[in-house]
C-alpha cells in the first residue's frame, strides 16, 4: 500500500464502485471549499452545525483513554468534537478521499491526542477485530459500496459493548408522501433511502433510531 505524507492508502480499485465513484469524484474536487460551504447545509435544516455534531458525538458516551474511529471523517469536523470530549485517548480517521483527509490533518494539527489517518473503504477497514471502543460516521454510509458489508465492518472493529453511531439522509415514512418529503427527494434522491435496519449485524444490541434536522436525517 502507498504511504504519502504519513497517510497510508488502503483503497483498492475494486472498492470504488456504485455510489462510491460519485462520492470520490465530488469530494476530491471540492475538498478545499467543503468547510466553507458546509454551514449552509445545516442552516437549510434549521440546525446549528456545532450543536448537531456535539449532540451526535455525545451519543458515543466517551470516556478518557478510549480509542475512537471516525469513519468517513471528511475534513475532521466530527473528530474535533470527539477530541474535545475525549481529552485523553486515540482518534483514528478514515475516508475514501485523500484530499479531505489532507484538510483534516491541518484541522487537527493542534489536537494533542494520539491520532492517525488512513484512506480506506468502510467495507474493508484495515483494523483488527475489537480494536475500537466506538465508531462514528456522519453522512457517509449512503456512499458505502455495500451497506451490508459496511455495517458488518463497523461491528467487527468495535469491541463487545462498544458503541456505533452513524447518521445519514433519510426522509421518514410519515413524510414521504408530503410536499416536504417530495421537495427533499427531488433535490437529492439519497433522501429516499430507507434506514438500513435489515442490514444491521446480529451482534447489534440496544438499537435506537432518531430523526433529526427537520426529520431529514
Amino acid at each position: 500500500y502507498r504511504i504519502s505524507g504519513g497517510i497510508p492508502n488502503f483503497l483498492c480499485q475494486d472498492q470504488i464502485i456504485g455510489k462510491t465513484i460519485k462520492a470520490l469524484e465530488y469530494y476530491s474536487v471540492n475538498a478545499g471549499v467543503y468547510d466553507e460551504n458546509l454551514p449552509m447545509a445545516f442552516e437549510l435544516f434549521k440546525a446549528n452545525e456545532q450543536e448537531t455534531r456535539d449532540r451526535l458525538t455525545d451519543l458515543l458516551s466517551l470516556n478518557k483513554g478510549q480509542r475512537i474511529l471516525d469513519l468517513t471523517a471528511g475534513t475532521g469536523r466530527d473528530s474535533l468534537a470527539i477530541a474535545a470530549k475525549l481529552k485523553h485517548g486515540e482518534i483514528w480517521l478514515t475516508d475514501i478521499t485523500r484530499e479531505m483527509l489532507d484538510v483534516a490533518t491541518s484541522s487537527l494539527l493542534d489536537v494533542e491526542l494520539f491520532k492517525e489517518f488512513a484512506v480506506a473503504s468502510a467495507c474493508a477497514l484495515p483494523f483488527k477485530d475489537d480494536y475500537f471502543d466506538a465508531v462514528f460516521s456522519f453522512t457517509g454510509s449512503g456512499s458505502f459500496p455495500d451497506i451490508r458489508k459496511g455495517m458488518r465492518e463497523m461491528s467487527r472493529v468495535v469491541r463487545t459493548g462498544g458503541k456505533v453511531v452513524f447518521c445519514e439522509k433519510s426522509v421518514p415514512p410519515w413524510l414521504r408522501d408530503t410536499e416536504y418529503g417530495s421537495i427533499l427527494i427531488d433535490a437529492n434522491p439519497m433522501f429516499l433511502e430507507e434506514i438500513p435496519l435489515k442490514y444491521l449485524p446480529r451482534e447489534s444490541r440496544d438499537v435506537e433510531v432518531r430523526w433529526i434536522m427537520e426529520n431529514a436525517f
